[in-house]
């Protein structure tokens, strides 16, 4: 029974994660179930608690965290490290941790000295994000600048349409916050679809790579042989859906603008990381 069981968490668990080989029905429901308890502890007994205000000068900071979580990726990619902690789901703990740790330093000098984020926590991440792009352009060989600007060229023509949709569908729902979580996984899709229709990188998530599947099994309108371009539609269904419900359910504005904070940083990370791959890749 002891064998069986080790055998599945192996199979399941461990072998994804030191053969960086991507996820699993079991591994992404159960990686989904912490992720979702995590971040409810996080808001009840840290932001709920303290009262942690999600304002210009917190986004500002965070921002330079999740480019230095996407380009700490990037450092394992590229071979310049083999540990196993640099790969999900353990990367993700890594990196709040020292986040979190030095995010706790500074709103004490923020409470007591009435320093910015920006200048302690904001500056660290973006230290931090500079010393992983320095290592990342040194070690790689050559860098794909073409396919690099190529997905933002997609991102930033799907940044019009949205604006457009603003425009002609006046309402409520297209805040900043709101285009901001919507644009972080167009980035995201932007990348996949570069990388997988023109480069033959392949998807990692299961329920990606299952729809991708079922079109190129099916033929159906591929682009390049690829149907990777069901990302776009994937995240345009899904992601408007939740911050529509995140709008309408939840209870107060900071647990409006938390929520939305958790999506943006899964878009945007995996968005970063996915340009920078390509740039790193010859």
């Amino acid at each position: 029974m002891s064998e069986m069981f080790f055998e599945f968490v192996n199979e399941y668990y461990l072998d994804p994660i030191r053969q960086d080989s991507g996820y699993n029905p079991v591994n992404t429901l159960t990686w989904a179930i912490i992720f979702v308890i995590a971040i409810w502890l996080l808001y009840e007994h840290f932001f709920r608690k303290y009262k942690v205000k999600i304002d210009r000068d917190f986004t500002r900071s965070l921002l330079g965290w999740i480019i230095f979580g996407a380009l700490l990726r990037i450092v394992r990619d590229l071979g310049l490290t083999t540990s196993p902690f640099l790969v999900t789901p353990s990367i993700y703990v890594v990196v709040f941790a020292v986040s979190f740790a030095t995010l706790l330093v500074a709103l004490r000098l923020k409470n007591v000295k009435k320093v910015k984020l920006a200048s302690t926590w904001g500056l660290c991440g973006y230290v931090l994000s500079a010393v992983a792009v320095a290592a990342i352009f040194s070690a790689a060989e050559s860098l794909n600048v073409t396919a690099f600007l190529f997905i933002y060229l997609i991102w930033l023509a799907w940044f019009f349409v949205v604006l457009l949709a603003k425009r002609y569908f006046a309402g409520k729902f297209f805040t900043f916050w709101n285009i901001s979580a919507i644009m972080a996984h167009l980035l995201d899709a932007a990348g996949t679809f570069v990388s997988m229709t023109y480069y033959g990188f392949t998807e990692k998530h299961v329920l990606g790579r299952v729809m991708i599947e079922f079109l190129e099994t099916n033929d159906i309108f591929l682009i390049n042989g690829s149907g990777s371009w069901i990302m776009f539609a994937l995240k345009l269904a899904v992601i408007p859906l939740a911050l529509w419900a995140i709008d309408k359910y939840s209870e107060n504005e900071l647990e409006k603008k938390y929520l939305k904070m958790i999506i943006i940083i899964l878009g945007l990370g995996i968005g970063i990381r996915n340009s920078f791959l390509l740039l790193t890749c010859s």
